[in-house]
């Protein structure tokens, strides 16, 4: 994602320096509305080409989307079936780009410094959860020489799938010694994880539910009522980190130090490459 590498859409790339800008105000202005940004961000890098104002885009969004449709009267302002026909485009110009030329699309992709050698060389077991397509992001880390069996990559469209998967994640490494030798730590040892994103509203999703797990659903006392873990404190055993580098804003940067609801933590760049 975002704090991994960074990315150009296509022929819209040149109009943008840097791009991240209308990633990030995309990011913020869906956010808001419940969606990933990714989506809806070649409609926001769009009207920044012609001219808009990002905050202006976030202040008036969704309206600006809405005024978007009727200016695309070939488009239909109904955000789940808008969102559908968008990702199966953006899909579809991606495939087609990389199946023509492969060597450009990957050359449109930059890793941040070090991370690849970071993930070269680091002895943890390194698990990804991505709102892109598993394959897309595959192809992008086999690239650099990073190779992951497929099941260390998981598809997280939402921020709250994510919550879901890195819980899941600590729970399967704390009841599971095997699972935990099998990436290459001790049966015995306490597992500990770290989460990673540059995206603020995800980040939050993860460190509230970190802070108050939803119990196993596998899990029923006699009446039919899920049991909750006794003790169970993912806190101490889960960090949640706000990438300072990648699509995050300076406004979230600052909203994510400051705030006490859940704990999160700024990392940087050369810190991530030396952990």
């Amino acid at each position: 994602g975002g704090a991994l590498m960074a990315s150009y859409l296509g022929h819209l790339a040149w109009a943008i320096r840097p791009p991240r800008q209308g990633r990030a105000s995309a990011e913020v202005c869906t956010s808001q509305a419940g969606n990933s940004g990714a989506v809806e961000a070649p409609i926001v890098l769009r009207l920044i080409i012609d001219g808009r104002d990002p905050d202006a885009i976030i202040k008036n969004y969704p309206l600006t989307l809405l005024q978007w449709t009727y200016d695309n009267p070939e488009e239909e302002y109904d955000p789940p079936f808008l969102r559908h026909n968008l990702v199966e485009r953006i899909n579809k110009v991606r495939l087609d780009w990389l199946e023509s030329d492969r060597e450009g699309w990957l050359a449109s992709h930059r890793f941040y410094p070090g991370v690849v050698e970071a993930l070269l060389n680091t002895e943890s077991a390194i698990f990804f959860l991505t709102a892109e397509d598993k394959l897309i992001l595959q192809i992008l880390l086999e690239s650099q020489g990073v190779f992951l069996p497929p099941d260390r990559i998981f598809d997280c469209i939402r921020g709250d799938e994510k919550a879901d998967a890195v819980v899941q994640l600590a729970r399967t490494l704390d009841n599971d010694p095997e699972y935990r030798q099998a990436l290459g730590g001790q049966a015995t040892c306490q597992p500990r994880v770290a989460y990673v994103d540059d995206r603020l509203f995800t980040v939050f999703d993860v460190a509230d539910r970190v802070k108050s797990p939803k119990p196993p659903t596998r899990e029923f006392d006699d009446v039919g009522n899920p049991i909750v873990p006794v003790g169970e404190d993912l806190e101490s055993r889960v960090t949640v980190f706000l990438a300072t580098w990648g699509y995050s804003t300076t406004e979230q940067k600052q909203r994510a130090s400051i705030q006490q609801e859940v704990k999160v933590q700024l990392l940087d760049l050369p810190d991530f490459v030396r952990k």
